[in-house]
């Protein structure tokens, strides 16, 4: 069963697919096409996008890493909220 992520106004976003451990999804809007590819280890989580067509061209790679509690709260650790 795919993971389906929509917008607030109810309307489908990406219907995301399991594979080999990796969600991996397509969306067209317009002519433009999105890919997505989500990718879960341990302590981290990749989220890629690649987004072509005759109105965007682009790539987002994100990596989210997981932080130890000592690292979180050590005195020169910085906060960015």
């Amino acid at each position: 069963m795919p993971l389906e992520i929509g917008f607030a106004e109810g309307l489908l976003f990406y219907r995301l697919h399991l594979l080999d451990g990796q969600l991996n999804g397509a969306h067209l809007c317009i002519q433009d096409r999105y890919l997505s590819n989500y990718i879960f280890e341990a302590d981290r989580l990749h989220i890629m996008y690649q987004v072509d067509g005759p109105l965007k061209c682009y790539r987002i790679t994100s990596v989210y890493t997981r932080m130890s509690y000592k690292e979180v709260t050590r005195p020169s650790a910085k906060s960015y909220f």
